[in-house]
């Protein structure tokens, strides 16, 4: 599958990754799924590409850029939010 990120968004999500701890964790190839808590069952759908985990072929978005890209994607004229 074809993905279209940007070089920088992808290279922040790398460097993001490795401040999330959950993020870091579910990369850990020797996390057994029997030892997974039903909550982060999640990491049994996981595949991981260049580094960047995707769940369900959706990209994982680490703790550190949630807020940024939200604040991206919400505050501009297009969306109709000045701030």
């Amino acid at each position: 599958m074809e993905r279209k990120w940007t070089q920088e968004f992808l290279a922040n999500g790398r460097e993001e990754g490795k401040k999330d701890e959950a993020y870091e964790q579910a990369r850990k190839p020797e996390a057994a799924a029997e030892e997974l808590s039903p909550k982060d069952q999640r990491v049994k759908e996981l595949s991981c590409e260049n580094n960047l985990l995707y769940r369900r072929n959706l990209l994982w978005i680490p703790r550190g850029l949630v807020q940024r890209i939200m604040e991206s994607e919400h505050n501009t004229k297009v969306a109709g939010h000045m701030g």
